[in-house]
């Protein structure tokens, strides 16, 4: 619930301050325990840009390759 939360929030900030889609990369700045929160947060904005959902695994090849 916590992560929901988070991410709607985050959402709501990008929206509104016109935020663009981040470079996932950047998600690895991130303290690991805001990581899964982050990836949440990263598929809406995924879906808010593009109307698509990320993969998660997707993002984990990208990060972890």
């Amino acid at each position: 619930m916590y992560c929901n939360n988070t991410a709607q929030s985050l959402t709501s900030i990008a929206i509104e301050e016109k935020i663009q889609l981040p470079d996932i990369r950047d998600l690895l700045s991130f303290p690991p325990q805001l990581f899964n929160c982050l990836v949440f947060w990263y598929n809406n904005m995924v879906i808010l840009f593009t109307g698509h959902r990320y993969p998660y695994d997707l993002i984990e090849k990208k990060l972890f390759k």
